[in-house]
């Protein structure tokens, strides 16, 4: 995942501190450990391939943030989130859909590439050609926002 998009889903989430992130197919820990160095939140990763789950828990270790960051070596289907209080995804659309009943129990999240099937969500286009889908299910959501992400200054750029 690119950086940009890796930062427009994390400012899109509006962590805090108080927030507990999961990211769903973690891979080598990078987005967890973004979150945590922006916003301080505490996260979990999920990562089904047992060689990628270590290399991300060294990652997290290497820098010091053990306590703040927990790796799971495991499959996304089988895991309960229950505390969960925002959730990154980067999964092939079928696993997503599979995956729609579960991140039912979480209010906010931030999926690259796919819709996240029985969520309203916003499209939003990063730096022109990157599409994230984001859903709070606190807020009224609407299909398409009419902004992008501008991949030079991480900011907001009008259409």
């Amino acid at each position: 995942m690119p950086e940009v998009v890796r930062d427009a889903m994390l400012a899109e989430l509006h962590l805090t501190e108080d927030d507990v992130l999961y990211d769903l197919g973690c891979g080598d820990g990078r987005v967890l450990i973004e979150a945590y160095r922006q916003y301080g939140c505490k996260g979990v990763g999920i990562e089904i391939d047992p060689k990628t789950a270590n290399l991300a828990s060294r990652n997290v270790a290497a820098i010091g943030l053990a306590d703040q960051i927990r790796i799971v070596t495991g499959n996304v289907l089988a895991y309960r989130y229950e505390g969960a209080t925002a959730a990154a995804v980067y999964l092939y659309p079928d696993l997503v859909a599979k995956l729609a009943p579960k991140l039912a129990r979480v209010r906010r999240v931030a999926s690259y590439s796919h819709e996240i099937p029985g969520r309203p969500c916003r499209r939003i286009m990063v730096a022109g050609q990157y599409p994230i889908f984001i859903s709070d299910s606190s807020t009224q959501t609407v299909a398409e926002d009419t902004w992008s992400w501008l991949e030079s200054s991480g900011e907001r750029g009008a259409f």
